[in-house]
């Protein structure tokens, strides 16, 4: 199976406060971001990131490449957290009329996704699953070739 470095992504500007009340969140100086809360209820969304955005809502431009349709990728995520193995990542896919036409949660490094015929946009979220603590790095968006070429 052959992979294909498609982007790193970074923590970026944060687009999901809401949950996020009462956690220390800084930046290392090792540019990795760190995010502390024991209280954080499981099933919160911690960061999403986004393959299209309302410029003129969010004042933010789109952190996610175009994906290909029927292409399988997979996320190999550089980040700790405490517990082991308490993030969840679930990527959307939305249609002509911004309605979700699909997800799929990734709880291994090893899970892949197939990017839908009919999607014209993705997100990205990371999702609290019992996690105290996290050290994020990177994000690496990898296309999978499973002939092996």
């Amino acid at each position: 199976m052959k992979e294909k470095h498609i982007a790193t992504l970074t923590w970026g500007q944060h687009h999901s406060l809401e949950g996020l009340y009462g956690s220390e969140v800084s930046i290392l100086q090792s540019g990795d971001t760190r995010l502390v809360n024991s209280y954080m209820p499981s099933g919160t969304v911690i960061q999403r990131w986004y393959s299209s955005t309302d410029f003129q809502a969010t004042r933010a431009t789109p952190t996610l490449p175009l994906l290909y349709p029927g292409v399988t990728y997979r996320l190999a995520v550089l980040m700790s957290s405490v517990p082991d193995s308490t993030c969840i990542f679930e990527v959307q896919f939305f249609g002509r009329i911004s309605q979700r036409i699909g997800r799929k949660f990734l709880h291994s490094p090893a899970e892949c996704f197939v990017y839908p015929q009919s999607c014209y946009f993705y997100t990205i979220q990371m999702i609290n699953a019992g996690c105290d603590e996290l050290t994020f790095k990177s994000m690496d968006i990898l296309e999978v070739d499973s002939r092996g070429d």
